[in-house]
């Protein structure tokens, strides 16, 4: 009878563990993406916004015009057009670009892609300290000292750089490879591949 108690108060407090880790996630999210749900973001004079807008737009240009993929921005310059495709990656604009195909706005399809990676990055620093910390708190702190520090908003929101955005997302992910490469004899190659490929397409 007592270890019947014993386990079934060991699951109550799991529970509730994994309810305050889930609900506290959901908090944090929510608080370092708060600026999205008020509309576009006002970015700061100089910043890559409207850089970034723009290379979107002409990716959903060129996709209606049955162009893939599309290496020449035809919005810039007032048509004239110019090859920012050919010289960075921008395989992830992909994304906010068939929302616009969709039919959504495009500062609404910009900020639910903002809105994922802020999402994604929590999880992957999360699972990546849970992992290396063997601890879901370390994991917790680490996610939530990413996503609110200074620098992601500002990288988010300030200078709308969307290469260093998505570098948070895949930098954790090389450093859990690396550690499955030296430590646990390369049991997980996939991190590797990810986050080096994802840091390739995203920010060279």
């Amino acid at each position: 009878m007592a270890l019947m108690t014993g386990l079934s108060s060991g699951k109550i407090k799991r529970s509730r563990s994994r309810m305050f880790l889930i609900l506290f996630s959901i908090f944090c999210i929510v608080m370092a993406a708060y600026p999205l749900f008020s509309g576009m973001v006002a970015s700061a004079n100089g910043s890559e916004l409207d850089y970034n807008l723009l290379r979107i737009e002409s990716i959903k240009n060129g996709l209606a015009d049955g162009i893939f993929p599309v290496r020449i921005n035809a919005e810039f310059f007032d048509g004239y057009g110019y090859g920012a495709s050919l010289m960075e990656p921008d395989l992830f604009l992909y994304i906010p670009a068939v929302l616009r195909l969709l039919g959504f706005d495009l500062n609404f399809s910009y900020n639910i892609f903002l809105l994922a990676c802020v999402c994604v990055t929590f999880a992957v620093v999360y699972g990546c300290g849970k992992h290396l910390a063997r601890s879901r708190y370390v994991g917790l702190l680490a996610a939530v000292l990413t996503v609110l520090s200074q620098y992601y908003a500002n990288v988010l929101y300030y200078r709308a750089a969307l290469g260093e955005v998505l570098a948070f997302l895949f930098i954790p992910l090389v450093i859990w490879g690396v550690h499955d490469l030296l430590q646990e004899d390369f049991r997980r190659p996939h991190l590797l591949f990810i986050g080096y490929v994802g840091l390739y397409f995203s920010h060279i």
